[in-house]
């Protein structure tokens, strides 16, 4: 069986950073997939390119690897000028175990490039032995709601008990945060994008929604 990559996206509990982790694992009889003999062993991997998509814009991680090490990491927004991040990793071990995760946060990096925020990011991960070649690929998608459920959160802690009406009224946002999310799920960016941006323009335009907490 070939190398089979499966990657976990998280955020951290201030929901500021958006991480990646590995978790293709080594090879072995319960994980097939897994690196190592006899498939794409972790010594020769070479290239490492991450490639995230948010509301149109993408930018480019590439990170060159020798022996599960990263020697130099560049980011590029668009079509513009690499960014050297190396002096920026939180670590230079690879695969990124879930101790120490990759940072795909585009502000932590260059303050040119754009935040972490809300809509869905989607995150493509490939592995590369161009020795070989040999090339490997996954992809996920993230959901990122922070900044609209804080939102919204805000707003249902100062309802009305008594006031159907007005809680009825904060239920559909709500409701519409979910939706986003099963489309998300079920790999329709566009659907979600919608969604999630007629949640947050409900909340934004509430009097009483202290829009931008963290």
């Amino acid at each position: 069986m070939a190398l089979d990559l499966k990657i976990e996206l998280f955020t951290d509990d201030e929901c500021e950073n958006l991480y990646l982790s590995d978790s293709t694992g080594l090879y072995s009889s319960d994980n097939t997939g897994g690196y190592n003999s006899p498939n794409l062993a972790i010594a020769n991997v070479d290239l490492v390119v991450i490639t995230v998509t948010i509301l149109g814009t993408t930018l480019v991680y590439e990170l060159t690897v020798s022996s599960g090490t990263i020697t130099a990491a560049t980011a590029t927004l668009g079509s513009g000028t690499p960014v050297n991040i190396l002096s920026l990793l939180e670590s230079t071990v690879w695969p990124f175990p879930d101790a120490i995760p990759f940072n795909l946060t585009p502000t932590v990096y260059s303050a040119n490039f754009p935040a972490f925020e809300d809509g869905v990011w989607d995150v493509e991960y490939n592995v590369q032995y161009t020795g070989g070649p040999e090339s490997y690929t996954t992809d996920d998608l993230y959901l990122n709601k922070c900044a609209t459920c804080c939102c919204i959160s805000d707003a249902m802690t100062s309802i009305n008990i008594h006031n159907k009406e007005e809680l009825v009224g904060w239920l559909y946002p709500n409701a519409l945060l979910t939706v986003a999310q099963y489309a998300t799920d079920n790999g329709n960016v566009s659907q979600a994008n919608s969604f999630l941006t007629k949640a947050s323009d409900i909340c934004s335009g509430a009097s009483d929604c202290n829009c931008g907490c963290s």
